[in-house]
């Protein structure tokens, strides 16, 4: 992994947070919506890496990601912004492979 986090930001990245999700036929359940900002340590200027180990896509609860949402600044710890998601928001679910890599900024809900 540091070999993959060199290559970003010029090298300035941590590994402060590190979280399993497990997503196969048996667990399809959605987590609770939230950002990753109220789990950093330091700056709000952050950006995670979700590394896949297994399939994951809209069949068995692919990581759903809301464009923009990082506008609308810190929400929040994980759930609370699930009560003010307008049901009709936009957004876009991912299908990846093992050994992809997603990267967004921290502030974007998901």
């Amino acid at each position: 992994m540091v070999d993959i986090d060199s290559c970003f930001f010029g090298g300035n990245v941590s590994a402060d947070f590190i979280r399993i999700v497990r997503k196969d036929r048996q667990n399809t359940q959605s987590v609770l919506l939230y950002q990753n900002i109220c789990y950093q340590l330091g700056e709000v200027e952050g950006y995670p890496f979700f590394i896949q180990l297994t399939e994951c896509n809209y069949s068995n609860g692919a990581l759903a990601v809301y464009p923009g949402t990082h506008n609308f600044g810190y929400q929040g710890d994980a759930g609370a912004i699930n009560e003010i998601m307008p049901r009709i928001y936009p957004k876009i679910e991912t299908s990846v492979s093992p050994d992809d890599i997603l990267i967004m900024y921290s502030g974007t809900w998901h």
